[in-house]
């Protein structure tokens, strides 16, 4: 961990983000067996086909599949390492007292194998995922003229690849989903 990212942290918390970070390195480099209570969780994401909810930003799919970056969240009392790479997100704990609010995420250490099963996550990771997939569109709207026309110079000299793309399926998928969260609202209203 760079101790830049820690400024904003407690002491407390900033030295045990330090110490967190040499149980990982020993661990990835030195072979230590074990990381103690600074677990690592896997998610897998794909995209939402059907919600309930409507509350999910326009480009959530695009942000669940396309998207890469490493954060470190923290509260007074929490301190998580995020890192997405595009359809997985890799969490750190450095510390994290609801622990047990993470279910069927845990990677075993012995195991080595991520089997299929229920997953359950605490709340502030979908209002998490929500913020950034909010970010991206922002991002996106402030791309300049000039480089939005060499992406679509890109894409029409490609069509068939970007057509095929993880990138497309996404697109569609956000159009999908507003469009019939649209189409239920109608129905309700009439």
């Amino acid at each position: 961990m760079e101790l830049g990212c820690l400024k904003n942290l407690s002491a407390d918390l900033a030295n045990e983000a330090k110490q967190t970070s040499e149980v990982w390195k020993s661990f990835l480099l030195d072979g230590q067996s074990d990381v103690g209570y600074h677990e690592f969780h896997l998610l897998p994401l794909d995209t939402i086909e059907e919600t309930t909810t409507a509350d999910w930003p326009s480009k959530i799919n695009r942000y669940f599949l396309c998207a890469s970056e490493i954060d470190l969240l923290s509260s007074e009392t929490t301190a998580v390492v995020i890192v997405k790479m595009l359809r997985l997100v890799l969490t750190g704990f450095v510390r994290e007292p609801e622990a047990d609010r993470w279910q069927g995420t845990r990677i075993e250490l012995a195991a080595g194998r991520v089997a299929p099963c229920q997953l359950h996550v605490p709340d502030w990771l979908g209002t998490y995922f929500r913020q950034r997939a909010k970010r991206l569109s922002q991002l996106e709207s402030s791309i300049s003229k000039k480089q939005k026309r060499k992406i679509e110079t890109a894409e029409s000299s490609q069509r068939e690849r970007v057509l095929n793309s993880e990138t497309m399926r996404a697109f569609l998928a956000d159009r999908w989903l507003f469009e019939m969260n649209e189409d239920q609202k109608s129905g309700d209203d009439q």
